[in-house]
């Protein structure tokens, strides 16, 4: 034994010589002199940003060699800007120092950090002496020479776009000495005067953060009083900053973007809150990357004329209704109007009259268009039609009279502009300039049909050939509203041109569902249901403070943490969960009207059934689809009725426990109920107030994004003191269930519809996009018998009816009239979908993949990660090559329920 005691440490002391030795010779590595050049005239600008790194430790060693894969990836790097607190040591810095080896020179290294100028700031760990050492290292050219810090602070142009720089970074000292920023605060206005070259690109890079979250976010007084007005006169696009040990990306509305690298190696310290404005922010080391070209609208003379084109285009397009209704009423009065002995007679003035209005009309529509897209990221479509047609679709919105009247102004706006155009186009007809260019006649109508039908088809095929091979057109014809995409695969391939691989979703057949005829044995003591939906209930509201009553009722029942719903909306949500299946398949079942398979169980089983909902059963189309066989008597709707919201869910719940306490004890019950109350505007009684302050009122005729996210706490509030009131409602049900002892005999579903979002992700409210606030709700399951447990695991509202329907003796396997799982049981989930009207979310543990279904691929694939950061490029390529399989997958999901005529192809 003590001889192996002495090998052992033998070999011990042996490692540590070793080690000793290989950092002394790393310590002594002269640096290589590559002596990067400081110009650079290229026409796309790459540069990465780091702070905070100076540890020389494992993690600093991390984020350098991260960025050399990166730069490796990209093929390109043209400088790193170091962001200050550059060293992190009490030993001085010194000129011919071996720090600079152990905490710079040999730890950034590479094929391409080598060959990159190191542009650095000051931070506030560089202390006097270390700063007089920096600044004389560059002065002098020291080391590999890529150590740039010729001022405390500076300006660089790089990059070249018509004579113009492509970009101009101004680095400063944001030391906080007042003199000192003010000083700079007018360095920033000099660097980008009038008198000067305009770039491109404006950055602007210093230690201190203007904006920020983190653990210094009560520091930012002295750079918002000084700093930020500088940037926003020199209209700088983005601020970036280090200091808090994190990394950051901030949007405030009329500044600069805000990007906060601070994560360089040294110890990380937490967000230390968040809101709409903060769109990233985590606690990890890293370093930020930037890839800058000219605008894809100026860069590339292909994009920019596509997108002239288009809009000129489809203005046209957009008037011709008003074109022609005014037209054909001026063919129809043209007689008449000749006649007259007045140029301007009552029937000229006909004409005019529905030139104002129709133009007028489109001009709203537009407008309308115009703030869907700002607020919701959407485009008037299918579901905004169906919204507006549908009865109660109107009062889902929860509108107001401050609403209404404000849209009347903005009308009667409208019109009064329509009628001061067409007073100047009346005398600017007469002037001579417009005579003699009516004159000859250029657009006669065969030569604007011939004009218009090859600008048409030209600007079509461009998009398709496009779309076939490189896909770079998509974004910009996301810019044009109602942009009709188009394809021609076959075309293409016939020519021998090879594409890229477009992927869709097609579904095509007759629905196919329940796949068999249920089976089922009736129980000999069956049980009770109690379904309790809440409307834009999020995940994050189920806790202690905003719901202590159901927060005590979960704590006895099984209580799901990570579940998705099967929509960002009511339509899919809802659906979702009482058909167990993607709610891609609404359509067919809508067409078909056919309901759910557990309705007709239960109604097979004698179940006494009541339906509640303080909205309505027709919007969405819950009458003819789901409850498609449920009698108009056991459904109460009670929208139409003039109360407010909550005292409708008030007195819903009266009559849902009246319909129990009444029911026939012989049989079992099955009653749902529907929750208005914390749909927007977010409706509550004042005993119901726990969070201020709180909006009055919300207007959405003038809501903008910059009025939301100024407005967003106080909003937010509101929907907390309406979710506050909702837990009081299950409150009088638990209460109840304890009262009568039906607990023993009665399963319990509480569950939301769908999530909210307060301006997390830029958006306020649902519908809008697949993030988790939009997206996830909670999921309490009360089963007598049932141990009270915590699942962490992925779950769906698919899954409730496969949870449900082997307690009511159903024998098929669950793939007969679901996709999902027994909540109760041991499978895991590995993935689920989430729909809106026309597209369709894949979400497992790792990514979410957007894509559309059944349409023209308006909305071209998205892909993200599960926590809801965009992925783009060769990040999402790499991505979807990873997660090929899913698509599989996803088309056999979506065919399950249809028969064999069923198409499901990617193209």
């Amino acid at each position: 034994m003590p001889n192996l005691l002495r090998i052992k440490y033998s070999l011990f002391v042996f490692a540590l010589i070793l080690f000793l030795i290989a950092c002394f010779v790393f310590i002594t590595k002269e640096p290589n002199q590559s002596i990067p050049s400081d110009i650079n005239e290229s026409k796309e600008i790459t540069f990465f940003a780091l702070d905070d790194a100076g540890k020389g430790n494992f993690a600093q060693w991390r984020v350098a060699k991260a960025m050399e894969e990166v730069a490796e990836k990209y093929q390109k790097l043209d400088f790193v800007a170091v962001l200050g607190d550059n060293f992190y040591t009490s030993r001085d810095l010194g000129l011919k120092s071996k720090v600079w080896n152990a905490y710079f020179e040999n730890v950034y290294s590479g094929r391409f950090l080598d060959a990159v100028p190191f542009y650095a700031v000051l931070g506030n760990h560089d202390k006097l002496k270390k700063i007089q050492d920096e600044l004389a290292y560059s002065e002098q050219h020291l080391g590999s020479n890529r150590w740039r810090m010729p001022a405390r602070f500076y300006t660089r142009d790089m990059g070249n776009i018509g004579g113009r720089p492509l970009l101009r970074v101004v680095f400063l000292d944001t030391q906080p000495n007042v003199q000192s920023l003010k000083t700079q605060a007018n360095f920033i206005r000099k660097s980008f005067a009038e008198n000067t070259k305009q770039p491109i690109w404006r950055i602007v890079i210093g230690h201190h953060p203007v904006r920020n979250y983190g653990k210094h976010a009560d520091e930012t007084a002295l750079m918002q009083e000084y700093i930020l007005p500088a940037l926003k006169e020199a209209k700088i696009d983005a601020y970036i900053s280090g200091h808090d040990h994190n990394q950051q990306a901030i949007v405030n509305q009329n500044e600069p973007l805000y990007f906060i690298s601070g994560g360089g190696g040294a110890s990380l310290y937490p967000i230390k809150y968040r809101d709409g404005q903060l769109k990233y922010g985590e606690s990890l080391h890293g370093f930020l990357s930037v890839r800058l070209n000219s605008s894809i609208y100026t860069e590339n003379i292909l994009t920019f004329a596509f997108l002239i084109v288009a809009l000129l285009m489809y203005g046209v397009f957009y008037l011709l209704p008003a074109y022609a209704i005014t037209h054909l009423t001026k063919k129809l009065l043209k007689v008449k109007i000749e006649q007259a002995d007045s140029p301007n007679n009552k029937y000229q003035k006909i004409v005019y009259a529905i030139a104002i209005i129709t133009t007028g009309v489109t001009s709203l529509i537009f407008y309308a268009n115009a703030k869907l897209y700002t607020l919701y990221g959407m485009y008037i479509n299918g579901f905004v039609l169906n919204l507006v047609f549908t009865p109660g679709g109107i009062e889902s919105l929860g509108g107001s009279a401050a609403t209404d009247a404000s849209f009347a102004a903005i009308a009667i706006g409208f019109f009064l502009m329509q009628i001061s155009l067409l007073y100047f186009a009346i005398r600017l007809s007469k002037a001579r300039i417009v005579t003699r260019l009516n004159s000859l006649n250029f657009f006669s109508n065969w030569r604007g049909i011939l004009i218009a039908f090859v600008a048409v088809i030209t600007l079509h095929m461009t998009f398709a050939f496009d779309r076939f091979t490189s896909n770079g057109l998509a974004s910009v014809a996301q810019a044009v509203p109602f942009y009709q995409t188009v394809s021609s695969r076959s075309l293409f391939k016939s020519m021998g041109i090879t594409g890229r691989r477009d992927t869709s979703l097609k579904i095509k057949g007759k629905l196919n569902y329940p796949l068999n005829p249920i089976q089922y044995t009736k129980p000999a003591k069956p049980y009770n249901i109690i379904w309790l939906t809440a409307e834009s209930w999020r995940a994050d509201t189920l806790n202690e403070k905003v719901m202590p009553n159901t927060w005590q009722f979960a704590k006895q029942a099984t209580r799901f943490t990570q579940n998705y719903s099967g929509g960002n909306g009511t339509r899919a949500g809802v659906f979702s969960m009482f058909m167990g299946m993607p709610a891609s398949y609404w359509f067919q079942f809508l067409q078909e009207q056919k309901g759910a398979a557990i309705i007709d169980v239960m109604q097979k089983q004698d179940y006494q059934m009541r339906f509640f909902t303080s909205a309505l059963f027709s919007y969405p189309e819950f009458d003819r689809t789901i409850f498609a066989k449920v009698p108009e008597n056991e459904m109460q709707a009670l929208q139409r009725n003039g109360k407010i919201s909550w005292q409708n869910d008030q007195k819903n719940i009266s009559d849902l426990l009246q319909f129990i306490d009444k029911r026939d004890t012989s049989k079992p019950f099955f009653t749902f109920m529907f929750f208005e109350s914390p749909h927007a505007r977010y409706f509550f009684p004042p005993e119901s107030v726990i969070a201020k302050p709180y909006r009055d009122d919300l207007n959405y005729a003038t809501l903008s994004k910059e009025a939301l996210r100024q407005d967003i706490v106080p909003i937010k509030n509101r929907y907390i003191n309406a979710v506050h009131h909702l837990d009081s409602q299950y409150k009088r049900v638990f209460d109840y269930l304890n009262e009568k002892n039906l607990l023993d005999s009665t399963i319990v579903i509480l569950v939301g519809d769908h999530g909210e979002e307060f301006m997390e992700h830029g958006f306020w409210g649902h519908n809008s996009t697949f993030v988790d606030e939009q997206v996830r709700t909670p999921l309490v399951i009360y089963a007598p018998k049932q141990a009270a447990k915590i699942v962490s695991r992925l779950t769906s509202h698919s899954d409730i009816v496969p949870t449900l329907m082997p307690i009511l003796g159903v024998s098929n396997p669950e793939s007969d009239y679901s996709i999902g799982f027994n909540l109760l049981g041991d499978k895991v989930r590995d993935y689920t979908y989430i729909a809106d009207w026309d597209k369709l979310a894949y979400v497992d543990q790792d990514v979410k993949i957007v894509q559309p279904v059944n349409s023209k691929a308006f909305f071209m694939q998205k892909v993200s990660t599960r926590k809801d950061v965009a992925l783009i490029g060769e990040d999402a390529s790499a991505m979807l090559h990873k997660k090929s399989t899913s698509n599989m997958q996803i088309m056999r999901d979506l065919s399950h329920f249809t028969k064999k005529s069923t198409k499901a192809e990617a193209q």
